[in-house]
């Protein structure tokens, strides 16, 4: 039988936050300034086709500047859904720490599998150590537990990625080029706005 690959209504969203590390926290003030940390979502127009959903978004900041997402799935017989996703900025934007798709899974997925760089974390800036291949973890071995929390477990080149559950049943996405992925137990806020972690992997604020 199916089961239910996201949570609630935790579908694929477009967004432009992340925990900040320790190199980066420069951006951290004028980010947060902009508005962008809040974002509000209203659908400007919703069509649907034979074969196709065809809607955009409005994503806007509390301080005015954001987004227009544009975005169409297609159903494909054999059960895929493919995305095409179009983003135009508005407004007077800071630097951003990443621009792309947060989905909110369900928690029996907890068996990862990807073809990228790996098995540690990788970023564009430090992935030499890191070799393409064919991985196998889980989501909670993703989580890299600085001493000071911060943005951690971030994949590179990843060609494909699969979310299963201890029977092997879940849902694989691919992209048109390699992409960046991550998986995480905590929301991005859980991390920035900890001070640090204890033994639990509790944060305390």
């Amino acid at each position: 039988g199916g089961i239910d690959v996201f949570q609630g209504d935790g579908g694929p969203r477009l967004t432009c936050a992340r925990a900040f590390v320790d190199n980066d926290r420069w951006m951290a003030k004028p980010f947060f300034a902009s508005g962008l940390s809040q974002l509000r979502y209203h659908t400007e127009s919703f069509a649907v086709e034979e074969d196709a959903v065809k809607c955009v978004v409005d994503v806007t900041g509390s301080k005015g500047c954001g987004f227009r997402y544009a975005c169409e799935y297609r159903f494909g017989a054999d059960g895929s859904v493919t995305m095409k996703n179009s983003v135009e900025p508005f407004g007077v934007m800071p630097e951003l720490p990443r621009l792309g798709l947060s989905m909110r899974l369900s928690k029996v997925l907890d068996n990862v599998r990807w073809y990228g760089r790996g098995p540690h974390e990788n970023y564009i800036d430090r992935a030499a150590s890191s070799f393409l291949g064919v991985y196998d973890s889980t989501v909670a071995k993703q989580f890299v537990d600085y001493v000071r929390p911060q943005d951690n477990g971030y994949k590179t080149d990843v060609r494909w990625v699969t979310f299963t559950d201890r029977h092997g049943r879940g849902a694989r996405f691919t992209a048109s080029e390699p992409m960046f992925m991550q998986a995480l137990h905590y929301d991005w806020e859980d991390l920035y706005f900890a001070r640090h972690q204890n033994g639990q992997t509790r944060w305390r604020t």
